[in-house]
């Protein structure tokens, strides 16, 4: 397979130039729909059904605040290097782990979580 140009915008396998990069909000705009989608809203029910408001109020911030903390050192590690996503876990846990382990876990990961909208969604509309 030919390696794609550096003119096609494709900088998955090196650093992205200054003028390739965007701003940080352009970024929480696009973390923030993800958040709102329909199984986190499905989630976030069930939780409180489950707790009480109180006490489900408090572990979703709980959740949230642990995934934040995450998501800060990963920004702060993806713009020094300015790599991608999928370079950085190569350096983190090798090229061998990547293909046997983290890249089934998200491939399972992402079909669930199209599986679980397209369920709510489908019972949703019966």
């Amino acid at each position: 397979m030919k390696a794609r140009p550096e003119s096609t915008g494709d900088h998955t396998r090196s650093r992205v130039p200054d003028q390739a990069t965007i701003g940080g909000f352009r970024i929480a705009v696009v973390v923030f729909g993800i958040g709102v989608t329909l199984p986190i809203f499905y989630i976030g029910s069930e939780i409180s059904l489950a707790l009480g408001l109180r006490r489900a109020a408090l572990a979703l911030f709980g959740g949230c605040a642990i995934v934040g903390l995450m998501m800060i050192v990963t920004s702060i590690i993806g713009a020094r290097t300015r790599l991608s996503t999928y370079m950085i876990i190569q350096f983190a846990f090798g090229r061998s782990l990547v293909r046997f382990l983290v890249n089934p876990l998200l491939a399972m990961t992402y079909v669930g979580y199209f599986a679980a909208t397209g369920d709510i969604f489908g019972g949703a509309i019966r």
